[in-house]
Parts: structure tokens; sequence; C-alpha cells
């Protein structure tokens, strides 16, 4: 076994060799020998491995194989300097072993120790400037075919240093985003925890390559199998529709840069929403289900779906914009109908998405009945509107940043969208030519009551008098009746509660009661199907 001294006098001939070092292979496999030795023997071995290593190509393995030996060393500092030698191993004319130094470090990262995981870390960034497409391929090995924990280690790596990886190596070289978004894909096909999809769902749209349609498209397609959007949807299964959620979610970005929405709107609106009550109520997949219901509604670029989408939609807001009571006994609060507005506003802002492409569908006696509807609705919609501008303008601008208070912000933009939609379809005909956009969607700023100044200016600008009333909306009649209704007395809002607390859960559960409104009439076999059964609501 070789010495210290011994050692070094190695060195020193192959030092002296120069470019001749070639020619004392006896020499180098010495050195390599001393990773066998004493613990100062293996402090010395990692450099001298990586000064020679390029004359001797017929021992690469050999060479590679003595670090990795090393690198399961107890004594963490020679650990370290066997992780750090590692990249030094490649160059560009030898970056054939990049893959194989990019696998081995790749399940490093699974070292407890945050100093040594550091070392790691920087060593695979070190691989990626010299070939990311090598390195990648070492880090995918393990996430394709590792253990549970390599793989769990090397997704969380993707996560934290792709995003600046990716702009700096990736996004200058098209064969390696290739690469990465073909083993992406792979994983996406297989079995895959939640959080693991959305760390690739995330990295894929900032590719450069993610500009053409046709990779957009493919991905789609790719979300739609995992969503599992060719299956029987099962309404009682929570975690199928997690998954569906989730899946659909992600995909949202694609559909909004061209995919077609067909096939995932199609399955929500004849599979999904005519079973949307025996969905369960907890953790509001109902309601996010209708909102991607919503959002995929104004994408619609094949219009021979609508005809199918749009008769679930408007069975489905009948459900939840109910006929006004024949009584209501005042004795008894919350007797009268309880209205879910955020349901509302998705159902609305969808079919006049479908109605805009398929005009003759609201008319006749549908369109009748849908008014009477939709005009109880607006009135109990207008109270509610009422309280909660009251409720807000005693607010200061922190105040409304507390979660008490910010759900009533968003109620109320809820409630605003829903009295725009309605008046649509009150137009004769309607015209679908109003925009809203999804109180889910915008950031809703904090409301301020205005300034007497602003007040004056807004009404000047608008040609209008600055007294503030609510109009209900009634259907189109002709002048004599319209004064006629003028004369009725509006209902008086002292009547009218609406939900008590933070608004509820889905910003708009609201009793109506009260006789001023009667009369009129949401690898790994672990559970969750392809997904891999850690759930869909953590986080790394």
């Amino acid at each position: 076994m070789s010495t210290v001294e011994e050692l070094y006098r190695q060195y020193e001939i192959l030092d002296k060799a120069g470019a001749d070092a070639s020619k004392h292979v006896g020499a180098f496999e010495a050195i390599l020998a001393a990773v066998k030795g004493s613990e100062g023997e293996k402090r010395l071995a990692p450099g001298f491995i990586t000064k020679f290593f390029q004359h001797f190509p017929s021992l690469a393995d050999n060479a590679i194989d003595a670090l990795l030996d090393l690198c399961e060393e107890e004594n963490q500092s020679i650990r370290k300097m066997a992780i750090k030698a590692l990249p030094a191993l490649c160059s560009q004319e030898n970056l054939e072993h990049v893959p194989k130094i990019a696998d081995v470090l790749t399940q490093l990262l699974q070292c407890e120790d945050d100093s040594e995981l550091r070392v790691v870390r920087e060593a695979l960034i070190s691989l990626f400037k010299l070939s990311a497409k090598g390195t990648l391929s070492g880090v995918f090995s393990q996430i394709l075919s590792g253990e549970e924990n390599a793989r769990e280690q090397a997704v969380k790596f993707l996560k934290t240093t792709m995003p600046q990886l990716i702009p700096q190596f990736l996004q200058k070289n098209e064969e390696a985003e290739m690469f990465f978004l073909s083993e992406a894909k792979k994983v996406l096909s297989n079995e895959v925890a939640g959080q693991e999809f959305d760390v690739f769902m995330n990295l894929i749209p900032t590719l450069k390559i993610f500009r053409k349609p046709e990779v957009v498209q493919d991905l789609a397609e790719v979300v739609a199998k995992q969503a599992g959007l060719t299956e029987d949807f099962q309404p009682g299964e929570g975690d199928h529709i997690h998954k569906l959620i989730a899946c659909l979610k992600a995909a949202l970005p694609l559909y909004q840069r061209g995919a077609s929405v067909v096939t995932p709107l199609l399955y929500l609106c004849t599979s999904v929403l005519p079973a949307l009550d025996k969905i369960p109520e907890e953790g509001e997949m109902r309601l996010n289900l209708l909102r991607l219901t919503a959002e995929m509604s104004c994408l619609v670029v094949d219009k021979s779906i609508v005809d199918e989408c749009v008769v679930p939609i408007y069975d489905l807001l009948l459900v939840y914009c109910p006929a006004a009571p024949e009584t209501v006994d005042e004795e008894k609060p919350g007797s009268g109908p309880n209205l879910q507005f955020s349901f509302a506003e998705c159902l609305l802002y969808s079919l006049q998405q479908f109605s805009s492409h398929l005009p003759d569908f609201l008319s006749g006696e549908r369109l009748k009945v849908l008014r009477q509807r939709l005009q109880y609705f607006a009135r109990c919609c207008q109270l509610y509107t009422t309280q909660l501008k009251a409720a807000i303008r005693v607010k200061t601008a922190e105040q409304l940043k507390k979660p008490e208070n910010h759900v009533k912000v968003v109620a109320l933009k809820t409630t605003s969208n829903i009295g725009v939609l309605i008046k649509d379809f009150f137009r004769t005909p309607p015209t679908y030519k109003v925009t809203v956009t999804p109180s889910w969607i915008a950031k809703t700023p904090p409301v301020k009551a205005p300034t007497a100044r602003v007040a004056s200016a807004a009404a000047a600008a608008n040609g209008k008098a600055t007294k503030r009333s609510i109009s209900p909306i009634q259907f189109e009649k002709s002048s004599e009746a319209n004064g006629a209704a003028k004369k009725k007395a509006r209902p008086s809002t002292d009547l009218y509660a609406p939900p008590g607390g933070r608004f509820s859960k889905d910003i708009g559960d609201a009793p109506i009661q009260g006789a001023g409104l009667r009369g009129r009439g949401g690898r790994r076999g672990r559970g969750g199907g392809n997904f891999r059964g850690r759930g869909w609501g953590r986080r790394w």
C-alpha cells in the first residue's frame, strides 16, 4: 500500500513527464490505489487524480470509481474533496463522462448535512456549464428509475435551480431544451406526485421552444391523459377530483396559448357539471370546477362543441338561480332560498360565452324562464351589494387587508359582475357583448369611499347625477308600463340578511328572507391513480 511519501513520488514522476505523462501508467495506477490508503493519502488523491486524468483515457472508469469510493468515506472533509473533484474530470474533450457523474451527484443530493449538500449542488451546476444535456441526463435518470428519496431530491433540485439555469444554459441550446421537454413529458406521463407535477408544469413554459404551437398542444395532450379525461367521472372520489382540478389549472396557460380546449371543456360540461351536486362540498371542489369551466368557455374556437356544452350550463344556472318563493315566513329568518353568488357568477359568465356562439339558444320560453329567475336573483344581489358597500365604506385601507374584510371586497366584485352579466341577458335580443373580468382572476384593490371631488368629476364625465341609487332589473316593457313600474315602492332592504361571519367561504351563501321579496317569480402505487399519493395540497 502506498504511503504519503510514495504518493508524492508518483506525483513528481507524472508532473515532470508533462505531455508524456501517459507513458507512466504505473504511477497513475499507484495514485488511484491511494484511495484505499491512509487518511493523508485519501486527502491527496482527489487533487492528484484530477490533475493527470486527461492523460489516461483508458483508465477513466477506474479514476471515476476511485473518486466515488471517496464519496462514501466516513470523514466528511474527504467526501467534500471528492465531490468537488468529480466535475473536474470533465472537460470539452471528454463530455461523455458527464451523465454518469451527474447521476452519482444526483444520488448524493440525499445527504442530510447542509454544507455537504451545498457542495453537491455546486458540483451539479458546474456540470451544467459544461454540458446541460449531459447533466440533465444524469438527473432524470434518478427521477425516472431511481429510489424514492433520490427521485424526490432530484425533483427538488430542478425546482430550486432550473429557474436560473434555463435562461443561462438551456434557452441558448435548443437540443438541451428539447431533451428537457422530452424527459419531463416522460415524468408527466407516468406516476407522479402532485408537487412533482407542479414543478414540471411551471418549468416547461420557461423554455424558449415553448413558443412553438405544436409543443404547447403536445403538452396539453399529456396533461389531459394525466387528468383522466378519457375515464368516467367519479364524483365521490376526492383524490380523483383533486387530480382533475390540479391538472386543468396547470393546463390553463396551455389553452390560453392556443391548445385545444375541446376535450377538457366537453368533459367538464357533459360529465362533471351534471354530477356537481354529488361532489363533496369540502375544499371548494365544486366552485373550482365551475371556475375552470368559465375560464375555458372564453377560449372556444371549435363552435361544434357549443351545442353540447351550453345545455348543462343553462340547466345548472336554473338550479343556482331559483324561482322566487311564493311565500316567505317572516318569523323564520333564513327561510328563503340559499343563494350562492360565486356559483352564479361562474355559470352566468359561461352561459354568456357559449350563447355568443349560439345566439338562437336563448329565445322563446327558455329565455322567458331565465329572465324570471334572473330578475328575482338580481334584486337579491342588489340588496346584498348595498350591504357590502355599507360594510366596506367604514373600513380603512389597512383594515380591508384583513381576511375577514378582504372577503367582502371580493364578494362585492362578484356581485358587481353578476349585475353586469344579468343586464346583458335582459337586452332584446341579448347582445353578449358585455366584458367582465371574473372576480377570482382580477386583483381586487382596497375599496375606498370616493372623495367629493372625485365623485363630482366622475358624475360630470358620465353626465349623471351624484345621487346613489340601485335600479332593479325589469323585463323590457312599453313606456306606459315602465311609468307604472317606477311608481312602485322599492322593497325594504332591512328585510334582507346576507351571510354572517366571513360571508361564507364561497363568497355568497346568502339566505333570502322577508316579505319584501315575495311573489316574483361547486412510483408509485400510493393512491390517486397515476398520482403518487402524497396528495395535491402539499408543496415543498
